[in-house]
């Protein structure tokens, strides 16, 4: 067998790509013998980033033919992400390394106050991610907010954004609002925002807390009348 990528010979680079997003490749395949080939046993060392879809085995191949096998990507950490293909041939095992890139999403939002919001992934919870935007006005003489979406397989959405003083007292739970929750297969996305309404504080500095399971966020929020 001859094993090669639209990129470089027995290898697949597939560049950066944004948590939980997929996209895949092909690798190429080519039966050198005058024999038909059937390759039934295409393993990956970890499984869990990269996959092959298994309708494509077993994979047969006829004398002299050349046929794609489509791999795919899908980070759940930030940084490089590697595996392995193991593919067993007449007398050896061919390795196929594969390498991709994790980064944060950005999302771009309007808010209630027409201000333009850049949310970025800051983490991954098993099969879950959760994006916070920045808190908005801030510094605030008043009520301020902060946007948030986030997937799981929860249908309930349960986190918990509370404000602090700087000596990390509590001082009051956020408002949930506008919340949205939509299914899609067996994963719920939940969209909407916090609002904080803080007329009757003094000014100084105060800490945001975002708690999510493991997840937890402390953003400095400045109160300046």
């Amino acid at each position: 067998l001859e094993i090669f990528s639209d990129k470089k010979p027995k290898t697949i680079d597939f560049d950066s790509l944004g948590l939980t997003k997929m996209k895949c490749e092909y690798l190429y395949i080519h039966n050198t013998s005058d024999e038909i080939v059937t390759l039934v046993d295409i393993l990956l060392a970890n499984n869990i980033e990269f996959s092959i879809p298994q309708k494509q085995i077993p994979f047969v191949l006829y004398p002299g033919d050349t046929n794609r096998l489509l791999v795919c990507f899908r980070p759940l950490d930030f940084g490089i992400r590697r595996d392995t293909i193991f593919i067993g041939d007449t007398c050896s095992i061919h390795y196929i390394p594969l390498s991709g890139i994790g980064k944060a999403n950005q999302y771009i939002a309007e808010s209630d106050c027409d201000a333009e919001l850049l949310v970025t992934t800051k983490g991954l919870i098993d099969d879950e991610f959760f994006v916070s935007g920045n808190v908005y006005p801030n510094p605030s003489n008043g009520n301020f907010f902060i946007n948030f979406i986030s997937q799981s397989k929860n249908k309930d959405f349960n986190a918990d954004c509370n404000l602090y003083n700087a000596l990390g007292i509590f001082i009051c739970k956020a408002n949930l609002q506008n919340l949205t929750s939509l299914k899609n297969e067996n994963t719920y996305t939940h969209s909407g925002h916090w609002l904080f309404e803080t007329q009757n504080l003094p000014q100084g500095l105060y800490l945001l807390s975002i708690q999510l399971h493991d997840y937890h966020k402390i953003i400095p929020v400045i109160i300046d009348k």
